[in-house]
């Protein structure tokens, strides 16, 4: 930044422009005091929104992993002509696990909840991808942030061939567009 100043001849280095002679110094302290204030208040607003954001993209790759678990699970059946199951426990920071899926999937900083009276939910699929158990396989689940204040998301999943509804949590209802 430029400072106005009087000219000094002796330096020879000031910069006469439009009547004003300038010469670079640099920022004085307040300068710096002012634009750290400034800085620090833009922080502190843009905080909470940052913190926010993340959890609710926390949110959404964890239901995605859920989503693709449930994908793979009826592929897989599918493949192996056999009975394949995805199970999913009811609580903080879940481990999805199944004897179909090539990976187990943990789902960390999320909270996961089901219709399903036991605390796992197994869903399975049987050889042809149809999730035909109709007193295990429909219900629905929903995924909350650890910390909270993220909107919960849930997920219907219906008995035939494994329809699955994506939607928003709201009131103890799953609201699917």
């Amino acid at each position: 930044m430029l400072r106005c100043c009087a000219h000094n001849s002796s330096t020879g280095s000031s910069l006469v422009r439009s009547g004003w002679i300038f010469r670079p110094d640099g920022f004085t302290q307040t300068e710096l005091m002012v634009a750290v204030l400034v800085m620090g208040i833009l922080a502190a607003i843009a905080a909470p929104n940052l913190s926010q954001w993340l959890r609710q993209k926390r949110l959404e790759a964890a239901f995605t992993q859920i989503e693709l678990a449930l994908q793979e699970t009826q592929a897989e059946a599918v493949k192996r002509h056999q009975t394949c199951y995805v199970e999913l426990p009811r609580g903080s920071d879940p481990l999805l696990k199944g004897n179909c899926l090539l990976e187990n999937r943990s789902l960390k900083g999320v909270r996961l909840n089901h219709s399903r009276s036991s605390a796992v939910w197994r869903i399975s699929f049987n050889d042809r991808g149809e999730n035909r158990s109709v007193s295990n396989d429909p219900g629905t689940l929903w995924l909350s942030s650890a910390e909270g204040s993220a909107r919960p998301q849930c997920l219907v999943i219906s008995v035939g061939i494994g329809l699955r509804r994506h939607g928003q949590y709201e009131n103890n209802t799953c609201v699917t567009p």
